[in-house]
């Protein structure tokens, strides 16, 4: 590849808004935990505990209603 096929601002904005994606999930994270947020990657443990919270509150939502047909 030479410089003329690359496009540095193209990759770089890739990279930055993979990074953006990233951070959002680890606020997610840290939130759903009640932690204050880090700058690091949640730990396994951290990362079962959100999974199950998830899971947990999914199973107790009750079914959408189903419209009435005429």
């Amino acid at each position: 590849m030479n410089e003329e096929e690359f496009d540095g601002e193209a990759a770089a904005e890739t990279i930055l808004s993979r990074h953006r994606k990233t951070i959002e999930l680890w606020r997610g994270i840290y939130r759903t935990l009640g932690i204050p947020f880090e700058l690091r990657q949640p730990t396994e443990e951290e990362m079962e505990r959100v999974i199950r919270i998830h899971a947990k509150t999914y199973m107790t939502k009750k079914p959408p209603k189903k419209p009435k047909k005429d």
